[in-house]
């Protein structure tokens, strides 16, 4: 399976829970048509890669297996599976209703609360 038919499978189930392209790209910090130029990009180019800030991103976020995602290996999710990391898919669409100083400072939050928990 090649990058851009494994974007097409995580979007499809990203989307099956309510969430737009457009949502995940903001939610990621990026332009709202980021995952819409990543698919063309890798659609258009068989050895594109798919970059390592959006591999993260979901393994993080979505529980996503990175093998998976940077090479087809394994399955698509980590232990614990899907519905555990999905429950809060409303989260993304009330944070993206914040004003743009607010979002900063929820996402700085978060981030120091991952480093700490890594501890």
């Amino acid at each position: 399976m090649r990058a851009y038919q494994r974007l097409l499978a995580l979007l499809a189930e990203l989307n099956g829970f309510g969430l737009s392209n457009s949502q995940i790209s903001l939610s990621m910090g990026k332009q709202r048509g980021y995952i819409s130029n990543l698919l063309y990009r890798t659609s258009t180019n068989t050895d594109a890669k798919i970059p390592q800030d959006f591999v993260d991103y979901f393994q993080i976020r979505f529980n996503v297996n990175p093998a998976w995602l940077r090479a087809g290996e394994g399955k698509m999710f980590l232990s614990g599976g899907k519905k555990n990391h999905f429950a809060d898919g409303g989260f993304i669409v009330q944070l993206q209703r914040l004003p743009p100083e607010a979002q900063e400072s929820i996402k700085d939050l978060v981030k120091t609360l991952y480093r700490l928990s890594q501890k």
